[in-house]
């Protein structure tokens, strides 16, 4: 049986992805919460996250698996119909960043790239009542991989392979409503 073009490029998507990357899961602990005024809701967490990343200067690029309807996104590429969409400028970013905590609390549709080192992530949400909880091999199929949870496994993989092609040393990954979060580090 002879392979489809498709089929070709999506398993050279997978094994780019498979390129040792390391899969960190946190998980909110509500006996965590320290602070009574720690964001509460999965947005006001994922926004929190952006500012963070603006302020700081990490904030490298993101990687969006599909536009939010009332995405600044289909402003600044109307005829860019081919997704995932990659966003490298801050400005842009900051513009779309209702877009992207939309998109990120659906869980998966969204992956970013940062600067920041594991450690700076991982202090940042637990100080916002996460913890790690394990951690395993990308595309691995163990308990703490991303793709185990993700309901379009293609889809984030090819996402995972374009960050990986534009050099991302850490990822960020939002589930569904911001739990769990996964981070991605090489």
């Amino acid at each position: 049986m002879a392979l489809r073009k498709k089929d070709v490029a999506v398993n050279s998507e997978i094994a780019i992805a498979k390129q040792s990357w390391l899969s960190t899961k946190l998980q909110e602990d509500a006996s965590l919460r320290k602070v009574a005024d720690i964001p509460t809701s999965p947005d006001e967490l994922v926004k929190d996250f952006f500012d963070w990343q603006f302020k700081t200067g990490a904030f490298d690029f993101v990687v969006a698996s599909e536009a939010d309807e009332n995405s600044v996104l289909k402003m600044i590429r109307p005829h860019r119909l081919n997704w995932p969409q990659v966003i490298l400028e801050t400005e842009n970013a900051t513009l779309n960043q209702a877009s992207f905590v939309r998109l990120a609390l659906k869980g998966f549709q969204l992956i970013v790239a940062t600067n920041s080192s594991a450690n700076e992530v991982i202090n940042f949400f637990g100080d916002r009542s996460y913890r790690q909880v394990g951690s395993s091999l990308f595309s691995s199929g163990e308990e703490h991989d991303p793709l185990r949870a993700s309901w379009n496994r293609e889809s984030l993989t090819r996402s995972v392979a374009i960050a990986t092609r534009m050099g991302a040393k850490l990822i960020c990954c939002f589930a569904h409503d911001a739990d769990p979060i996964y981070l991605l580090s090489r």
